[in-house]
């Protein structure tokens, strides 16, 4: 019982690796929809330009929505954004999608209180059941 104890306490001081799919609480944030419904498990990566290195990520929630509690200062004029399908929700998401500057998604600015919304078209995800 003394061994499973330290196990657990050095996992909880140590973590256990990996990526997290958790959303942070607050920060800026972006909600995606497809035919006026939530698309979640898209990891959403944010550009400065089509080239440029990715300077924020995360993964959309049940609601759609991924916020970025870490951002660069300053932030840029315009992102650029780049989408991939992380979750087995049976469906996949056009690989255009996944190259920021060719899939036309970009953002203005991001807001905390009240996320930009962008809609995906229906052709964008494709069933893996058809």
């Amino acid at each position: 019982m003394k061994n499973l104890r330290l196990v657990l306490a050095v996992l909880l001081m140590t973590g256990c690796g990996g990526p997290t799919t958790l959303q942070p609480a607050a920060g800026p944030g972006v909600r995606f929809t497809c035919e006026g419904s939530p698309v979640a498990n898209l990891l959403v990566r944010l550009h400065a330009s089509p080239e440029a290195p990715c300077l924020g990520q995360g993964i959309t929630a049940d609601d759609g929505v991924v916020r970025f509690s870490e951002l660069p200062q300053p932030l840029p004029e315009r992102w650029y954004v780049a989408l991939e399908s992380v979750g087995d929700g049976g469906w996949m998401l056009d690989a255009r999608y996944a190259t920021p500057g060719a899939n036309g998604l970009t953002l203005e600015r991001l807001e905390e209180e009240q996320p930009a919304t962008l809609e995906l078209p229906a052709k964008a995800i494709r069933s893996l059941s058809r």
